[in-house]
């Protein structure tokens, strides 16, 4: 059973394709109610505490996204590398998506932005950049 994290850093769990989002505890707190992330979908699988999945009830309204789950996976990797490094946008997405197939690269959103922001970290800005006098100040051309 594989996980990965939410954008709110909850844990999501795969299972043949299909995610799930953590719904409840058992009443006894043995046991992890999980539901398909598709809100239409009622399936559902039961997990014991340490997320080895004990029971799976009913069927899946929808197919399995082998490359979405690989999708979110991405996306949790490189907003990481976006809140705690200083590296660029290029290079957090060329690294992310290196060693993946065509159906993932086409999924994958740009998320740099928001998920700097959210962080309140600084896009990167070249120490000894120097602009010469001559680009400093518009002068028109007396042609215009």
């Amino acid at each position: 059973m594989e996980s990965t994290e939410t954008s709110r850093g909850k844990k999501k769990l795969t299972d043949d394709g299909f995610m799930f989002t953590f719904h409840a505890f058992s009443a006894d707190s043995t046991n992890k109610f999980w539901r398909c992330v598709i809100r239409s979908c009622r399936c559902r699988i039961h997990t014991n505490v340490n997320d080895v999945i004990v029971n799976r009830l009913g069927h899946h309204s929808h197919r399995s996204d082998a490359a979405g789950v690989k999708v979110a996976k991405s996306k949790a990797n490189m907003k990481r590398r976006a809140m705690d490094t200083m590296d660029l946008r290029s290079q957090i997405h060329n690294q992310a998506v290196r060693f993946t197939g065509q159906s993932v690269q086409g999924q994958m959103p740009s998320i740099f932005q928001r998920a700097r922001a959210q962080n309140e970290t600084p896009l990167p800005t070249p120490a000894d950049l120097v602009v010469p006098d001559q680009y400093k100040f518009y002068h028109p051309s007396p042609d215009v």
